[in-house]
């Protein structure tokens, strides 16, 4: 009895620690399981063929890690998108290929809510058009620069240096101006409130080339005048180059 009494007292501790092992795994084994779990892919691969409109949002969003709200019926009965080559990159440009993709399926990509990561697609020229932008972001003209071919609603406010606001705006308005429709693509431009500040609203790679337009035309005083009296002399000359044109023409008619 003693023998067995000593026996079973020695094995004690080793069968604690058996236990303990099999039930706490060691802090190696786990940090290696986690570690392996938050590895997430860097590049996006869209495979050559055809991909549907929901296909396409469902793909971007798992690699861009967010939700993007649809409406099904709307999305399944747009025209598949059709690839003749593959196409890898990286997280800006999945979102700059998702956002282009989608315009030209008629559809915009709108924020529902940032910082929580949720999206919604919304039919351009369908009843909600108008929400397009109405949930443009805000963003510097920087920012726009730095992604010129991204097609989401965006504000900014340009200021300018050396015109006047209200000369740039009526500018720009044959280029850029509104349809005045329900288009969620249309960009608007307006004053913001000062004779030098310009108010750009529309899908940020229009505006990029609108703050570009106005950079060109946004020069001193003495470089303007000096344009313009080179703009203003070729005007002459052409004038005066048709009057003789026009002049040989009835001399001709004449005879």
């Amino acid at each position: 009895m003693k023998i067995r009494t000593a026996l079973i007292a020695a094995l004690f501790p080793t069968l604690l620690t058996v236990g303990t092992a099999a039930q706490d795994p060691t802090p190696e084994v786990t940090a290696k399981v986690l570690m392996k779990a938050s590895t997430k892919p860097t590049k996006f691969v869209m495979p050559a063929g055809e991909t549907s409109v929901q296909g396409l949002v469902d793909s971007c969003a798992t690699f861009l890690d967010i939700n993007i709200l649809t409406n099904p019926q709307e999305s399944n009965n747009s025209p598949a998108i059709q690839l003749q080559k593959q196409i890898v990159t990286d997280k800006d440009g999945c979102r700059d290929l998702l956002t282009g993709l989608l315009y030209r399926a008629g559809f915009a990509l709108t924020s529902v809510d940032e910082d929580l990561g949720l999206y919604e697609i919304i039919m351009m020229t369908g009843p909600r058009g108008r929400e397009v932008m109405t949930r443009a972001q805000h963003r510097t003209v920087e920012q726009v620069l730095r992604r010129p071919n991204l097609k989401v609603a965006v504000t900014v406010v340009f200021e300018l240096k050396h015109i006047n606001a209200q000369i740039a705006n009526v500018a720009l308005r044959p280029f850029f101006g509104s349809t005045g429709g329900n288009h969620g693509g249309s960009m608007m431009i307006g004053n913001a409130g000062s004779a030098s500040s310009l108010l750009l609203s529309g899908m940020q790679d229009q505006v990029a080339q609108a703050i570009r337009m106005i950079r060109l035309c946004d020069l001193p005083q003495p470089e303007r005048i000096v344009l313009g009296a080179t703009s203003s002399t070729s005007a002459v000359r052409r004038l005066e180059a048709l009057e003789r044109e026009v002049r040989k023409l009835r001399k001709q008619l004449s005879k």
